[in-house]
């Protein structure tokens, strides 16, 4: 059986750490929390809201910090590293607007008798 090298390791952590993390925010995404069941998935939807942001700190740390200072990356790398940082960035906020949302329908009734709808 061959044995996986360096990158091949660094590769399979990184898709299992993002397998984790869409796991874990699944419920935030495709909308199956309500205010009625948000306790149950509050610790699940914070653990992956870490995750991402810890992906999103690493990721925008190797796109301004190279640990390759004596070699110059090529543009086609920086470029899809921006992109990627972007989405993160995107994806960042849309989960805690998200989590905004869900806070806010779970107390909009106490202030203004109606949800507010995302």
């Amino acid at each position: 059986m061959p044995i996986m090298n360096k990158k091949a390791w660094k590769a399979a952590w990184l898709i299992l750490y993002w397998a984790v993390t869409i796991w874990l925010l699944y419920p935030l995404i495709f909308k199956i929390i309500t205010p009625l069941t948000s306790g149950e998935y509050f610790y699940r939807s914070a653990i992956g809201i870490i995750l991402l942001l810890l992906i999103f700190g690493k990721t925008l740390f190797d796109l301004l910090f190279s640990t390759e200072l004596s070699k110059a990356r090529n543009a086609l790398n920086m470029a899809l590293l921006v992109i990627y940082t972007t989405l993160m960035a995107g994806g960042v906020i849309f989960m805690l607007v998200r989590v905004l949302a869900l806070y806010l329908n779970k107390n909009a009734d106490a202030y203004t008798g109606g949800d507010i709808q995302f």
